[in-house]
């Protein structure tokens, strides 16, 4: 049930009309897989 209200915001994130994403207090592994992909950018931009 999640897959397609997932597929829709990540087609959403596209536009640009968002600047940023709160994560709720339920989701501890988004917030943990962000934090470890930003770490690894930054790693590669440096």
């Amino acid at each position: 049930e999640d897959f397609p209200t997932g597929e829709g915001i990540q087609f959403g994130f596209g536009s640009g009309a968002q600047s940023h994403l709160t994560y709720g207090r339920n989701e501890p592994a988004l917030t943990y897989f962000e934090k470890k992909v930003t770490q690894m950018v930054d790693k590669l931009e440096t």
